[in-house]
């Protein structure tokens, strides 16, 4: 894993899984050497999943290089290059792209360099439009951009409410122009 935000941060895990099973269903994985860098401090940062699951990939043979932050990548001498200018060998290299938002984002002038909206914590609100509310893969959050970190995000925010929204506004994928609403009910879904 290069670096954070990632779409879903347990893609790379279910990767180096796949890999380690296809390599066992063709009968080398004896062969192969599979390891696991990220710049995080491991592969399981959760407590909860730290717990259950922090051995399993010892338990398969894959090597963990955490907090490993890379300063670039030499593609004709196959290595992997740390800010410290340790490396790591490869043969092959799969990473996961840095997530951005969306475009339109940018293009409204509400995002910041990775075209996320900037918002507080406990409520979603805009913090520069105080009547824009933006979650999931819209928000400059600390957390997942999963979708499903949308669905989750509105039943722990109770002090937002629609009462408190102005205006809702929808981006057409059309044409790219922002429509707004007064209402959720009448909003657009885009």
């Amino acid at each position: 894993m290069v670096e954070n935000p990632i779409k879903c941060p347990v893609a790379p895990l279910e990767f180096i899984m796949l890999a380690d099973w296809f390599f066992h269903e063709h009968g080398i994985r004896d062969r192969v050497e599979l390891i696991y860098a990220t710049p995080l401090p491991g592969a399981f940062t959760k407590p909860i999943a730290s717990k259950y699951l922090g051995d399993i990939l010892e338990e398969k043979g894959i090597q963990v290089v955490p907090e490993f932050l890379v300063e670039h990548v030499d593609p004709d001498a196959r290595r992997l290059v740390h800010y410290d200018e340790t490396e790591l060998e490869y043969d092959l290299l799969v990473t996961v792209p840095l997530n951005k938002g969306d475009e339109i984002v940018a293009r409204s002038g509400l995002g910041d360099e990775l075209n996320y909206v900037p918002v507080d914590i406990h409520t979603f609100l805009s913090k520069e439009h105080p009547n824009i509310f933006a979650l999931g893969d819209t928000a400059a959050l600390p957390t997942s951009k999963s979708g499903s970190g949308a669905h989750f995000a509105w039943t722990v925010s109770p002090r937002t409410s629609y009462a408190t929204l102005t205006a809702w506004i929808c981006w057409s994928p059309t044409t790219g122009t922002p429509t707004a609403s007064s209402s959720p009910a009448s909003a657009k879904v885009c």
